[in-house]
């Protein structure tokens, strides 16, 4: 099975290898780093869960068992607050691609493996909910209909 990002609720970016994920209705943010942003981008660019813990286990020096409950667990966190859905379309087994052009670090990259964690923060929660992020086009926010 495949997941998708659980859009339009949720939006996501990567900067710098860290992942940022904003519910626009919770008005909660949360962060990705090392194996929990490999993970994420792996499973919205359609992958399976074998997928995401494939990815890890090619970068970091981790036993594969550890990376499948560990990767298991993130899943069950990021679908239980709803920033993932699964979607119709079979999973894909190999996004090295994918996952290698979103962070910028080829497979060969090995770094420390820390237990993937999703990290919650509410403490914008109150302006993000005040203010929600929002399109903006060519003309500008707001954009004023012609009378």
């Amino acid at each position: 099975m495949g997941f998708c990002l659980n859009e339009p609720q949720v939006g996501g970016e990567i900067l710098e290898g860290e992942v940022i994920v904003i519910d626009f209705v919770s008005g909660a943010y949360y962060s990705l780093t090392g194996a929990g942003a490999v993970a994420y981008v792996a499973l919205v660019a359609g992958g399976t869960e074998r997928a995401a813990t494939n990815e890890i286990t090619r970068r970091y020096d981790a036993a594969p068992d550890r990376v499948v409950a560990d990767v298991r667990g993130l899943l069950d966190d990021m679908l239980a607050d709803g920033l993932l859905r699964e979607h119709a379309q079979p999973g894909l087994d190999d996004v090295a691609n994918e996952v290698a052009e979103a962070l910028g670090k080829p497979p060969e990259v090995l770094g420390d493996y820390e237990t993937p964690t999703l990290a919650r923060y509410t403490d914008m929660q109150q302006l993000l909910l005040l203010d929600p992020v929002h399109e903006v086009g060519d003309g500008g926010w707001p954009t004023i209909p012609d009378a």
